[in-house]
């Protein structure tokens, strides 16, 4: 069960881009938390999903099991994921498994904009999001 656990008021879905997107301001906290629950549980998961407009701002993804202690996701460029996309060069792209040694059934997502400085775009977000979990059934 996916449910968006926790976001901040600026938090839409963007209809156009086909993306959940947020605002990028230095003076307020954009983000969203996805909290993912199995029956079973799982020790490797994927993450994928790519920035849904070259002109918006790059999006962070971090992932924890107790919402304290958060890890990065790494991210690449589209064309290093997907080699026939050439022609949208720079997008920022997720498509990266996680493994661990110890099985959960729970596991937070947090997305926010990286660079609130540097500011590419008032607009950040996640197009494509999807997460996978390999479940262990016994």
């Amino acid at each position: 069960m996916a449910d968006l656990y926790i976001y901040t008021p600026d938090i839409q879905y963007d209809a156009n881009k086909k993306a959940l997107a947020g605002e990028v301001k230095e003076t307020n906290d954009s983000y969203f938390i996805y909290k993912f629950e199995t029956i079973f549980p799982f020790n490797k998961f994927r993450i994928f999903g790519k920035q849904p407009d070259i002109n918006w701002s790059k999006t962070a993804i971090y992932y924890s099991y107790d919402k304290e202690n958060w890890q990065d996701i790494p991210s690449k460029n589209v064309e290093q994921i997907l080699p026939n996309k050439q022609s949208i060069q720079n997008i920022q792209a997720y498509n990266h498994t996680i493994i661990e040694s110890v099985p959960r059934t729970t596991i937070y997502l947090k997305l926010q904009p990286i660079n609130l400085d540097a500011k590419d775009s008032d607009n950040w977000g996640i197009s494509n999001f999807l997460f996978e979990a390999e479940l262990i059934m016994k």
